[in-house]
């Protein structure tokens, strides 16, 4: 994705309110590492003002859930800020990353990344537009809404979604799983099975299991966004496929409904 820069003035479209630009512009990355580093997540934001209050409020948000509703949600074990290329086996223009199984991801380091490890790309991304960024994902199917913080959000769920996997099958089993619908007949098989019912999501949560479910995920968040202070005003979970005890009439369940829960608890089958 290519953005063209914007002056050092942040000049934002709609989405970001007046006291968002502002606490954007003021808002110390250091003590917003620093913020991540007391809830034991390692976090390098390259001083990238935007990506890190983006996600810490991406984080509060899920905090505030899980205080709120009970619900135990994943929170990541890294987010980093990265040219892409200088990491291997990632699409160079992606906007964002999550990590599912430890790996060597750089490629002039010699460090493994453990699961659940956000990152975020600025080759040739301008984060200073995001809501242009927002803008063009909505328009190419590639998010579920033109709301700014969708893309940070998105990431988040993916961590959301692996966290819950490892609590049922635990970790071998969950790498055998995401190895399994890498493979290019599987993907192939699944667009051609699920992408009319799936493109209804989103044309991107039509591409595999996991971008199905953090696509979806994404949009009962930004739903539940109260769009004034980003704080919650709902459930993401009520009357959802993820909730444990399904209270969705037998008669008003979809197609897409029964795919999320299965791919929600690991049942990646064609």
């Amino acid at each position: 994705m290519k953005v063209q820069s914007i002056n050092n003035n942040m000049t934002f479209n709609a989405g970001l309110t007046k006291q968002m630009k502002s606490e954007i512009s003021a808002c110390n990355v250091e003590n917003i590492e620093k913020l991540f580093a007391k809830n034991n997540i390692n976090t390098d934001f390259k001083n990238n003002k935007v990506l890190a209050w983006c996600s810490a409020k991406c984080f509060q948000f899920i905090k505030e859930l899980n205080r709120k509703y009970n619900l135990n949600l994943g929170v990541p074990e890294g987010i980093f800020v990265e040219d892409f290329r200088d990491l291997k086996n990632i699409n160079e223009y992606s906007a964002g990353f999550t990590n599912f199984a430890p790996a060597y991801l750089y490629r002039n380091k010699d460090v493994v990344v453990p699961e659940k490890t956000i990152f975020f790309n600025t080759n040739e991304i301008d984060w200073n537009e995001i809501d242009s960024i927002a803008d063009k994902c909505f328009e190419r199917g590639i998010s579920t809404t033109d709301f700014f913080l969708e893309n940070v959000l998105h990431e988040f769920m993916h961590v959301i979604h692996e966290n819950n996997l490892l609590k049922k099958l635990g970790g071998e089993e969950v790498v055998k799983r995401l190895i399994s619908i890498c493979d290019p007949v599987y993907i192939d098989n699944f667009i051609l099975k699920h992408s009319k019912s799936l493109s209804k999501i989103c044309h991107y949560a039509a591409s595999n299991p996991m971008e199905t479910v953090a696509c979806d995920l994404a949009n009962r968040g930004v739903k539940s966004i109260n769009k004034e202070n980003l704080s919650v005003s709902g459930n993401i979970f009520k009357s959802s496929p993820y909730e444990k005890k399904l209270h969705i009439g037998i008669n008003r369940k979809t197609k897409n409904d029964i795919l999320l829960r299965q791919f929600w608890n690991g049942k990646f089958s064609v």
